[in-house]
């Protein structure tokens, strides 16, 4: 139910596995797998050629793509159809803002934060913030961030 104060609607993140109605998963194969606690927003699409992987307690904010298949540069292999797939694994305790592509081969390592409009296209560590396009750390996640935000 809406909160008409603000307009917006609650949302909890208690569920074992929790998927907005209006994303669109292949989480029904084999080839995508959710820990406990994985929430995705709106407008989520996996394409999972090759496994996608989410650990614990992973967010995902609206818009968000992770895609595995990827096509070749060479024009002639591409034109007869040739398409490749890699792999994507995100770690534990990891938040990814909206609208964050994630492309082929990559792995974001546990309590890391992938900035909004971020396009993944590198591997990202543990315990960073990332963003950009491409995305690149920011900075490390430090024990000062854990009072930032007191509420």
């Amino acid at each position: 139910m809406a909160d008409t104060s603000t307009g917006t609607s609650p949302v909890t993140h208690t569920a074992l596995v929790e998927v907005n109605s209006a994303s669109t998963h292949d989480n029904v194969t084999p080839s995508t797998v959710q820990r406990e606690n994985f929430y995705a927003n709106m407008n989520c699409v996996i394409l999972d050629e090759a496994k996608v992987t989410f650990g614990d307690n992973v967010f995902i904010a609206p818009s968000c793509g992770f895609y595995t298949a990827g096509h070749p540069l060479d024009v002639e292999q591409r034109n007869r159809g040739l398409e490749y797939a890699r792999p994507i694994r995100v770690g534990n305790n990891v938040w990814i803002g909206a609208q964050v592509c994630v492309l082929p081969g990559v792995t974001i390592g546990d309590n890391t934060v992938i900035g909004a409009g971020s396009v993944v296209n590198r591997d990202i560590p543990a315990n960073v913030i990332a963003a950009g396009n491409p995305c690149r750390v920011i900075r490390e996640i430090t024990e000062e961030d854990k009072t930032k935000y007191l509420l």
